[in-house]
C-alpha cells in the first residue's frame, strides 16, 4: 500500500488547471439533477484515478454509492451517469476507501437494512474498470440490530485491512467495533465485528491510522464524565488484542475543557502524533494544539501549534519527509486562512515560523483545505475552497518543503466559472 503516490492524482487534475475544463464526474442517467458528496479520490498508475462519491439521483428517493474513472486528460471512462457499485434500491451513504495494490481500491459504506431501516457495514473491493470482485453489493462487515455508522477503513504494514465504525447496538450508547478482512473479503474476527471500545456516554468522531506495525490505532471524542469532550485512545493488534481496557485510555484525564476534531498519524517510532483543537481559556478563541504518545500510551508532550487571537480550528496531519505538518483553519485576521507548522514528531520541535506560517490568506474564508507531500516532486501542494458571494471555489498553490509558495504556482483555480465547488477527500496512504 505504501508504494501508491500521489503524482498521478496531481497529473490527473493538472490539466483541467491549466486548461480551464472541469470535469464532472457524474450526471443523471436520465438527463436530471443529482447530488454527488463524500467524494473520494484514489490515484491510477496510468495518471489518472478513480472517484467514489454517494449521489441522489432525481426522481429517486434514495442515496446510492458511485464509482467513475477519469485518465490523465480529464477524460470520463465510464459512462457519463457512473457505475452504481452499491446493488440494491436501498438508502447506501457515508462511503470511506482505501487504495490496494494492482490499481483496485476498497469501498466501505452505510448501508440500509431493508428490515427495519438501521444501518449496516459493508464493503466492496472495485478495480480500475469500475467492477466489483467480491459478491454484488458487497460483503457484510456488521449487520447487527441498531445503527452501525460512520466507518473507516486503514492497513498496516502487512497489507492486512481493519474496519472501524461507531455502533448502536447497544441501545442508549455509541461504542466502537472493528473487523479485520483480507483481500479476498474474508473477515477474520467475530461475526458483526470485535468491540474495541464500550464505556458510559457516547464514544464519537472516531479516527484511525496503523500503528506502524501490525495494528490500528483508533482515537475518538469520549463524553463519558458528562461535562468535557476528552481524547481516548484505543490500539488493536492484528489478531484482534486490544492494548488498553476496553473503556480506552484518556491521554489526557485532567484536562477540563472540550478537545475536539481530533487526527492521529503514526510517529515513526511505534507510538502517535495527533492533532486536536481546544479552548482552554474560556475567555479566548479555540486553538490548536499537538502531541505524541509512547508506545504505553502515555503522553509525551503537548503543544500548541497556535495561540493566536480568533479561533484555529479543524486540524489535519500530513507527512513530509521526516518531518510531520500540521495544518489549520486561522481567525487571527477576522476571515478563516491557512496556517500551518512543519513538527519534528518525536521531540516536538516546531521548524516553521512561531505561531505557524501562512499558507494562503487574503479577503475571503479559505477552508477545508487538503495538503499532500508529493515525494517524486519534493514539493507539497494545498488544494482548498474560498468562499466568495454566497459560492465556493476551489484552488491549488505549490509549496517547497519550507512553507513557501512556489513561484508560478499559487492560487491556480481548479474549474473556473462553475457554480460551486467543494474539497475532495483523496486517498494515497494512511496520513491524517
Amino acid at each position: 500500500m505504501k508504494s501508491l503516490r500521489l503524482l498521478p492524482f496531481f497529473f490527473a487534475i493538472a490539466y483541467s488547471f491549466l486548461y480551464a475544463q472541469p470535469i464532472s464526474l457524474a450526471e443523471s442517467a436520465a438527463g436530471g439533477k443529482s447530488f454527488n458528496t463524500e467524494l473520494k479520490m484514489s490515484p491510477l498508475k496510468d495518471g489518472g484515478f478513480l472517484a467514489v462519491f454517494q449521489s441522489l439521483r432525481e426522481g429517486v428517493t434514495y442515496n446510492n454509492i458511485y464509482v467513475q474513472r477519469v485518465n490523465s486528460s480529464g477524460e470520463l471512462l465510464m459512462p457519463v451517469s457512473a457505475l452504481p457499485i452499491a446493488g440494491k434500491a436501498l438508502n447506501q451513504t457515508h462511503p470511506a476507501i482505501l487504495s490496494i495494490h494492482q490499481n483496485e481500491i476498497i469501498v466501505v459504506w452505510e448501508k440500509q437494512n431493508e428490515k427495519d431501516n438501521s444501518t449496516d457495514i459493508v464493503a466492496q473491493k472495485i478495480n480500475e474498470k469500475g467492477e466489483p470482485l467480491w459478491q454484488n453489493g458487497g460483503i457484510k462487515i456488521c449487520a447487527a440490530i441498531g445503527n452501525q455508522k460512520k466507518p473507516h477503513i486503514t492497513t498496516n504494514y502487512s497489507d492486512e485491512i481493519f474496519i472501524v465504525w461507531e455502533d448502536e447496538r447497544k441501545k442508549g450508547d455509541v461504542d466502537v467495533y472493528a473487523q479485520k478482512i483480507n483481500l479476498d473479503g474474508q473477515t477474520e474476527w467475530q461475526n458483526d465485528g470485535l468491540l474495541v471500545v464500550q464505556a458510559h456516554g457516547n464514544q464519537e468522531n472516531l479516527v484511525v491510522s496503523s500503528d506502524g506495525r501490525n495494528g490500528v490505532f483508533i482515537l475518538w471524542e469520549d463524553f463519558r464524565n458528562g461535562s468535557y469532550w476528552n481524547l481516548y485512545l484505543q490500539q488493536v493488534y492484528s489478531k484482534g488484542e486490544i492494548k488498553f481496557p476496553v473503556e480506552g485510555k484518556n491521554l489526557f484525564p485532567d484536562a477540563q475543557y472540550n478537545q475536539n476534531n481530533c487526527k492521529i498519524i503514526e510517529d515513526g517510532a511505534y507510538g502517535g502524533f495527533i492533532a486536536f483543537e481546544a479552548k482552554k481559556d474560556q475567555g479566548t478563541g479555540t486553538d490548536v494544539y499537538y502531541a505524541r504518545f509512547k508506545q504505553n500510551g502515555e503522553v509525551e508532550y503537548e503543544m500548541p501549534a497556535c495561540e493566536m487571537p480568533g479561533d484555529q480550528k479543524n486540524p489535519k496531519i500530513v507527512r513530509q519527509l521526516n518531518n510531520l505538518v500540521v495544518y489549520w483553519e486561522d481567525e487571527r485576521e477576522g476571515n478563516a486562512d491557512i496556517y500551518a507548522q512543519a513538527i519534528s514528531p518525536l521531540k516536538g520541535n516546531e521548524i516553521w515560523d512561531a505561531g505557524g506560517k501562512s499558507l494562503v490568506y487574503g479577503m475571503f474564508p479559505q477552508k477545508n483545505a487538503l495538503f499532500y507531500y508529493a515525494f517524486e516532486l519534493n514539493a507539497s501542494f494545498l488544494v482548498y475552497e474560498e468562499e466568495k458571494n454566497g459560492k465556493s471555489d476551489l484552488f491549488i498553490s505549490k509549496y517547497n518543503n519550507e512553507g513557501e509558495t512556489l513561484e508560478n504556482f499559487e492560487k491556480i483555480p481548479v474549474s473556473p466559472g462553475t457554480e460551486h465547488q467543494s474539497s475532495v477527500n483523496m486517498t494515497y496512504e494512511p496520513d491524517a
